[in-house]
């Protein structure tokens, strides 16, 4: 089974399950998942192993906050490349799209557009947008090292985790509330085949989340703001 396969049947699921899972079909090849139905946990979590091609374990837990807990996704990934690239907004779409240009799983904040392939489509304060935020971690890691000149054949795996900012009627409010909680309590880290010279240097300047680069040649962990590690983890 290809990712595209895989994307492909993650929205089937989803469809075939509402309204069950609290969305809404919206004719053959559309689910709203959180625009005017509420959609839930167990539809945007699969909405988010879809949009890595199966490629992905995604799981919504928590992390204690002081005397609280706090809910947080996060996400094992097998193809950060993948990632990067259904990650990446085109024209206010992500998700993953052939070289034909249809898309076979495709996800929009807002009121949806027109795509050629199958749409599921939230509000940008709802709670699907909110894990698919708290999910995005890897694709965002992985183009920022591929920006910075990384092979991508040198990305081998990532783990994520990052808190889910429950949803607000304010859209601004929410987007300000996200980034301020991946700053503090976001973090990715990316397995990386060979070793570089700028490793610890790429990681120090990536601050919208912690960022950690275990190389797998010479053993040692790189990691944002301020530390490192002499051994891979």
């Amino acid at each position: 089974m290809t990712a595209f396969d895989w994307a492909g049947q993650a929205f089937r699921t989803i469809y075939e399950d509402c309204p069950a899972n609290n969305c809404q079909t919206d004719g053959p090849d559309r689910v709203d998942a959180g625009l005017h139905a509420p959609g839930g946990w167990s539809s945007a979590r699969l909405l988010l192993e879809g949009l890595h091609g199966g490629k992905a374990t995604a799981a919504v837990t928590w992390l204690p906050n002081g005397a609280d807990q706090i809910p947080t996704v996060q996400v094992l990934c097998d193809d950060p490349v993948l990632a990067a690239e259904s990650f990446l907004r085109k024209d206010g779409t992500i998700g993953l799209r052939d070289g034909e240009g249809r898309w076979h799983l495709a996800y929009q904040e807002g009121e949806p557009a027109t795509v050629d392939g199958p749409l599921v489509y939230a509000g940008p304060a709802s709670l699907c947008a909110a894990v698919i935020a708290a999910g995005a971690l890897a694709g965002r890691a992985a183009r920022y090292l591929l920006e910075a000149g990384l092979p991508p054949e040198d990305l081998l795996w990532s783990w994520s985790s990052a808190p889910v900012v429950l949803p607000a009627f304010d859209p601004a409010a929410c987007a300000q509330y996200r980034q301020e909680a991946l700053s503090k309590s976001g973090v990715c880290g990316l397995w990386i085949r060979h070793t570089r010279p700028d490793l610890e240097a790429l990681a120090q300047a990536h601050t919208a989340f912690q960022l950690r680069l275990h190389c797998m040649e010479d053993g040692k962990t790189s990691l944002g703001r301020g530390r490192s590690h002499s051994r891979s983890v």
